[in-house]
C-alpha cells in the first residue's frame, strides 16, 4: 500500500492506553510528535518523542524513552530503549556552555531571568542526523549531531555514534567503530541497488527471508517485472 506523508504539528498521548493516529501511527502513553512528517505506519514507545523537524520512514519504530530531533529516518528501522538521535549540544566556544544565553524558559519563574537579553536560537546552531533504511539499534544508543548511518547498519547497545557509519556495517563502542560487515561486499552491492525497503509490503510477502541470496533473486524479479524488463538469470548475473 502506498501511504501519503502525514504532517503532525503536535500530538501527545496523555492517556494510559495506546493511541492510534490516522489509522497507521501508534503512540504508547506519554509518546509525542512535534512538527514532523511520517511516511506511513510508525510505532512510538512509552515517553518517546519524535521532533522537532523529523522525517520518519514507514514501518519504523522507536522503543520506550527514545528521542529523535532534526533527523531523516528511513523505512523498516527498529530502535531500542533509551535511544537518543541528535541531542542538542551545548555550545563549547561561547562565553558559557549554559543555556541562559539562548533559552528563555528554563528559569522562567525568576523575574531577572525573564528580563535578560539573550540570543535567539537560529538554524546555524543545529545539525541534522540521517539514518538509512533497515537500521537496527540496541538499547542506550546515542547518535550525535551531524552523523549519518547507512542503510542496513547495526549499532550495538551503548554505542555513541560520532562519525558516519557505512551501509551494512555493525558498529559498537564509545566512540562507535566498525566491527564487521553484515554480508559480503557483492551482496551489499545488490542490496543497495535493489533497495527492497522502497517496495510495497505486499510485494515482500512470502519471501524466503532466511536465505539472503534467494530473497535477492526474487526481489530482482519483482524489480524487473515492475520496470517491464526481463529478469536476469543467475548465470547472466554471475557473468556480469
Amino acid at each position: 500500500m502506498i501511504y501519503d506523508t502525514i504532517y503532525i504539528e503536535r500530538e501527545e498521548n496523555t492517556t494510559k492506553v495506546p493511541l492510534t493516529l490516522h489509522g497507521v501511527i501508534r503512540l504508547k502513553p506519554g509518546a509525542r510528535i512535534l512538527t514532523s512528517r511520517l511516511n506511513g505506519p510508525a510505532r512510538l514507545g512509552l515517553q518517546t518523542q519524535i521532533g522537532p523537524d523529523v522525517e520518519f520512514g514507514r514501518y519504523s519504530g522507536m522503543n520506550d524513552h527514545g528521542f529523535v530531533g532534526r533527523a531523516t529516518i528511513g523505512n523498516f528501522c527498529a530502535f531500542g530503549i533509551r535511544n537518543s538521535f541528535n541531542p542538542f549540544n551545548h555550545p563549547t566556544d561561547w562565553l558559557s556552555t549554559h543555556e541562559f544565553q539562548y533559552l528563555s524558559h528554563t528559569f522562567d519563574w525568576v523575574d531577572e531571568y525573564n528580563e535578560f537579553v539573550r540570543l535567539e536560537r537560529t538554524p546555524d546552531m543545529f545539525q541534522r542526523v540521517t539514518i538509512g533504511s533497515d537500521v537496527w539499534t540496541g538499547h542506550h544508543v546515542n547518535i550525535m549531531p551531524g552523523a549519518s548511518v547507512g542503510d542496513g547498519a547495526i549499532i550495538a547497545a551503548g554505542a555513541v555514534v560520532t562519525k558516519d557509519v557505512p551501509p551494512y556495517a555493525a558498529v559498537a563502542g564509545v566512540p562507535a567503530r566498525v566491527k564487521r560487515l553484515r554480508f559480503p561486499e557483492k551482496t551489499i552491492e545488490r542490496l543497495l541497488r535493489l533497495r527492497w525497503w522502497d517496495l510495497e509490503l505486499s510485494e515482500l510477502s512470502g519471501l524466503p527471508f532466511r536465505d539472503i541470496d534467494r530473497c535477492l533473486d526474487r526481489i530482482e524479479e519483482i524489480r524487473s517485472r515492475k520496470a517491464g524488463e526481463r529478469p536476469l538469470s543467475t548465470e547472466r548475473r554471475q557473468a556480469i
